[in-house]
């Protein structure tokens, strides 16, 4: 005789039955059901979880579209018929249910011999042998969508004690949720009523065998299929964990017994395959604080809440860990991967801000440093007498200092400090004058070579920002051929705009726009990659070399500019980027008097008798720009503050021309408050401000602009005298 027990009944019940189970095996070779049986309620079943053998009865066979016979299958065999989504929560299920005594309870959809799938509900609870050491999970199953009369409501209950049962009393009644059936003693020597059901020699049971526990079972079921929605449903993964411990009770590992879909997905792996697996298998490079904020939370119940990096699935998790039991914890986390990368471009974005503004405050000094040297080597260059290899050397110096001078413009245009200067500029001179540095930039294994015909090709452009783009253009073609080398080519073009341009390019509204192709002989590259090139902070030369900031800025430019890029690339052929700016309409008068006025500034038109009021506070360039006007002719006097400038024009005042002032002196006074408070007194003063910040002045409210008076830092000598004599010339 085996006795099965069920501890998971309100009421506890053990069941004895005789040895001859015969008839037991009749019932489920035929799939025929006994009135009031677990098959009356749906389809019954067993699974061996030593074995993993499942044992389907008849009525279970209709279900799956078969043959009403019983029949036995593996696992994997009836896996096959599930729904691949459902089949790693239906197998956890099963694990729970096996390793923690808990209550079988899952809905899944499996696929019938015609190919249609029909969702199923099957319920059932682990039953224990006080002989045989195997358990057997034996549960019934409903089809929700089936039609049909419902099932007979059960008889009433019968209590039984373990007193000896009136003699002949042969009722059957109504199953427990265990899936046995239950039959009162028979009398000695009958044989007992109905078609084959086993007699039972003795029961021990209370109220609860009866269908009052059915209606209980099916509404925690209900609940529990709610919380199984929810648990396949939810975006978070959820993982719970059994505890491991060594022979002292110490926490010494923690094994997988539960996943849902969604940390499935997050982790990039299958339940199939990780439960069952020791912690330390499943997440490899877990942190250590991590390891023990885990076991802590398991041996003293508190929550905690943890972000962490795992290295090798390069992922971000914000998780929170719990106890739902004693010997257990679960992690309900989120990968927070794209919000700290995020967070990380918005970190580097301000510490771009925080670069440009350490350019910006450094450029004052920088600027006037670079004023005075280009002035002293203004003044040398001017004198004759100099021999023909110290003028060549001069002018070498010069060069690299005026190429000092536009990497600031460009550190201060990057960090948007600096507004775009739009003047003429000739591209096929501008290129002229990078093509040295490119060569130095680039290395020797590029070769540089530039297109394009002798005729000057004028745009309206800032010259700083136009030789960023061809730079950061440059050195993007340089990476994409790394480290073999190349051929890169800077190519001009002017375009006149026909209806297919137009059509293609809304914004282009001028006649014709200037055409600056930059093509290089590297890797291309393919369309996930062209898509994205655009994106701040996209790169893909790796952390180490690149910000994702290089062609985000050659764009920004070109709009800035009224203009636009088209990208050509091919995997394996090279990539080319074609930047459309605006041409310089050659008819304008006032375009031709700009553009003129650049070659017209020479020989005895820069020189002056007026009288110049120079107030600047940094005495280097101070000293440099008086002494550079004086040798062309002017009279200047100098001031190194407000204070002192306005001392000198009350004592002169009717023989000062035109005042040049730094825009920010000490003493708490402005040079743009100093050229303000003159002008009032004489209207007709010229003034021009001049500031190391790249930076036109701002007018306070109703007074005029000063843009058209302003003289940017570093300036050289020329430059200074082309401009006091274009505003002294001025009506």
């Amino acid at each position: 005789m085996q006795t099965y027990s069920d501890t998971h009944l309100r009421s506890p019940l053990v069941i004895s039955t005789i040895q001859d189970t015969d008839d037991i095996h009749e019932f489920r070779a035929t799939g025929q059901t006994p009135p009031g049986s677990p098959s009356s309620f749906g389809a019954s079943w067993e699974w061996n979880p030593t074995s993993g053998i499942f044992t389907w009865s008849g009525a279970h066979a209709r279900l799956f579209g078969l043959p009403p016979a019983t029949f036995q299958e593996d696992l994997d065999a009836f896996c096959l018929r599930l729904h691949p989504h459902d089949r790693p929560g239906f197998e956890a299920a099963l694990i729970r249910s096996r390793d923690f005594r808990e209550s079988f309870f899952f809905s899944y959809r499996i696929r019938l011999p015609d190919g249609s799938l029909q969702r199923l509900r099957s319920s059932g609870h682990l039953l224990t042998s006080e002989r045989s050491p195997t358990p057997l999970l034996i549960g019934i199953t409903h089809c929700p969508a089936s039609a049909g009369p419902p099932p007979p409501p059960p008889p009433p209950p019968v209590r039984t004690t373990a007193a000896p049962l009136p003699a002949g009393d042969d009722t059957l009644h109504p199953p427990h949720r265990n899936g046995v059936w239950l039959r009162t003693q028979s009398r000695p020597g009958t044989p007992p009523s109905g078609s084959g059901i086993s007699r039972l020699d003795s029961i021990r049971a209370t109220d609860g065998a009866s269908g009052e526990v059915l209606d209980e079972l099916f509404q925690a079921n209900s609940i529990k299929e709610r919380y199984q929605m929810i648990f396949q449903q939810m975006s978070d993964g959820f993982t719970l964990f059994e505890c491991i411990c060594d022979a002292r009770g110490d926490i010494e590992d923690f094994r997988l017994i539960d996943i849902n879909p969604a940390a499935e997905r997050i982790l990039a792996m299958k339940a199939a395959v990780c439960i069952g697996t020791n912690l330390h298998s499943f997440l490899p490079d877990l942190d250590p604080e991590l390891r023990q904020a885990f076991i802590q939370v398991a041996t003293t119940g508190s929550e905690r809440r943890l972000t962490t990096h795992f290295a090798s699935r390069e992922k971000h998790f914000s998780l929170l860990a719990f106890r739902p039991r004693p010997g257990q914890f679960a992690c309900i986390f989120q990968d927070i991967t794209e919000r700290r990368q995020l967070e990380a471009q918005f970190f580097h974005a301000q510490k771009m801000e925080v670069v440009g503004q350490l350019a910006s405050g450094v450029a004052h000094d920088y600027n006037n440093i670079l004023t005075s040297t280009l002035l002293l080597l203004g003044m040398l260059l001017g004198d004759s007498s100099q021999p023909r290899h110290m003028v060549d050397a001069l002018k070498e110096l010069e060069g690299e200092t005026k190429r000092a001078a536009r990497l600031t413009r460009q550190l201060l245009a990057f960090s948007r400090k600096h507004p775009a200067q739009i003047k003429p500029v000739n591209l096929h001179e501008l290129l002229s004058h990078l093509f040295t540095m490119l060569n130095r930039l680039l290395g020797e294994h590029i070769q540089v070579e530039i297109l394009g015909n002798e005729t000057p090709l004028w745009i309206e452009a800032d010259a700083g920002m136009i030789e960023q783009v061809v730079i950061n253009l440059c050195i993007n073609a340089r990476d994409a051929m790394m480290p073999a080398g190349g051929r890169l080519t800077l190519q001009t073009a002017l375009v006149p705009v026909d209806a297919a341009l137009r059509r293609n390019h809304p914004e282009a509204t001028r006649p014709s726009y200037a055409r600056l192709s930059v093509t290089d002989t590297g890797c291309g590259m393919d369309d996930v990659t062209l898509r994205r090139i655009f994106e701040p902070f996209f790169t893909t030369k790796g952390r180490q070399h690149g910000t994702g900031l290089g062609l985000v800025t050659v764009q920004n430019i070109t709009r800035q500019h009224h203009g636009w890029l088209d990208v050509h690339t091919r995997i394996g052929s090279g990539s080319t980027f074609d930047v459309y700016l605006p041409v310089l309409v050659p008819a304008s008068p006032s375009a031709t008097a700009s553009v003129s006025s650049r070659h017209a500034s020479d020989g005895d038109s820069l020189h002056g008798t007026e009288t110049i009021l120079l107030v600047e506070d940094e005495a280097s360039v101070r000293q440099t720009a008086a002494a550079s006007l004086r040798a062309y002719g002017y009279e200047v006097i100098e001031a190194n503050d407000a204070t002192t400038a306005l001392r000198c024009w009350r004592q002169t005042q009717h023989r000062i021309d035109l005042l040049l002032t730094d825009m920010v002196m000490p003493c708490g006074v402005s040079g743009m408050e100093l050229a303000l408070q003159l002008s009032r007194e004489q209207p007709t003063l010229k003034i021009i401000v001049s500031s190391g910040y790249n930076a036109p002045p701002q007018a306070a409210p109703g007074t005029p602009s000063m843009n058209d008076c302003y003289l940017p830092k570093p300036y050289d000598t020329r430059t200074l005298l082309a401009t006091i004599r274009q505003h002294l010339d001025q009506t």
